[in-house]
């Protein structure tokens, strides 16, 4: 994938071979619609060794796979693309049966948060907008040692919210490793200037 197409400010182009591997447990109607699909089942355990054998085969191929949406957006009743997805789930939940893919697919090579915010994790900020969720679950507690990566800060969970540069800054800080935008090339300018502003 071509996230920038030419140099900005010191910033270098990325040109990014990947697959995205969705690994939700599907929970809400609106999944459970497109089980097969969009998530592999409703069952923790065929999610996760429906992950485990898809991402050895792309690795064979030398193709980085991207899990995604951490720490789990099956629980959302919204379309992060329109609102803001607010999970009540309790943190028991989230730790024995959301994240369960995820925790037995640690290794793998890129982690895509979402935007839905877990309450369990951080009242406040969405999950790819959170030190909560990307530095002490996923890095701290999880111990991943991968490349954390945001869902499109274009979304409306994200811009109904924040500015697209502060959102970006706020995903930085956070623990993100990338900060992606997409469509505009406007968008990725504007992102890499906030950042740079940030950290002058």
């Amino acid at each position: 994938e071509n996230v920038v197409s030419e140099t900005i400010e010191g910033f270098y182009p990325i040109f990014w071979r990947r697959v995205v591997v969705i690994i939700h447990i599907n929970s809400v109607a609106w999944y459970v619609e497109i089980e097969g699909i969009y998530v592999p089942s409703v069952n923790p355990e065929k999610v996760t060794n429906h992950v485990r054998a898809y991402c050895k085969g792309l690795s064979e191929y030398g193709v980085i796979a991207t899990a995604k949406h951490f720490p789990g957006a099956g629980d959302g009743a919204k379309d992060a693309h329109l609102d803001l997805p607010v999970i009540e789930a309790s943190l028991d939940r989230v730790k024995n049966f959301t994240l369960v893919p995820f925790r037995e697919n640690i290794d793998v090579p890129a982690i895509m948060a979402c935007h839905d915010l877990f309450k369990a994790i951080d009242p406040s900020h969405p999950s790819s907008l959170s030190y909560n969720c990307l530095t002490k679950l996923l890095r701290e507690e999880l111990g991943y040692k991968g490349l954390v990566i945001s869902d499109s800060l274009t979304m409306k969970a994200v811009v109904n919210q924040y500015g697209l540069g502060e959102a970006a800054v706020m995903g930085i800080v956070a623990g993100l490793d990338i900060a992606l935008v997409c469509h505009r090339k406007q968008d990725a300018i504007d992102i890499i200037t906030a950042i740079n502003q940030a950290y002058d």
